[in-house]
């Protein structure tokens, strides 16, 4: 389990970036973009909530099925934010502008 407890953050993290290769579970905190690595309510506390991340820390350590999830949601984390995603949608909306784009030209 990873902890990410920051008190405040205006930006992306490269250890939250690169945690999600090795598909580990995150608690973050609800600060900067952090908050856009996990998909579960249970990964995300409020900043300097030491209470909060104590029990979300055993919670998850504590149900394997939950761990499991984690970890599932995790491995879809990355899969939605690898180069390969990333590169498709950005194809698909420069063609999408240039066909719209193309049609406006020929009225």
């Amino acid at each position: 389990l990873i902890l990410l407890p920051y008190k405040h953050f205006d930006a992306q993290s490269g250890v939250g970036a690169l945690i999600l290769s090795y598909a580990i579970p995150m608690i973050v905190s609800n600060t900067g973009g952090l908050s856009e690595y996990v998909s579960d309510s249970s990964c995300i506390i409020e900043p300097n909530n030491h209470g909060e991340l104590a029990e979300k820390s055993k919670k998850i350590l504590n149900d394997s099925v939950l761990y499991e999830k984690l970890i599932n949601e995790i491995k879809e984390k990355k899969t939605q934010l690898s180069w390969e995603t990333i590169a498709e949608k950005t194809i698909s909306l420069y063609q999408s502008l240039l066909k719209e784009n193309s049609s406006q030209v020929r009225r």
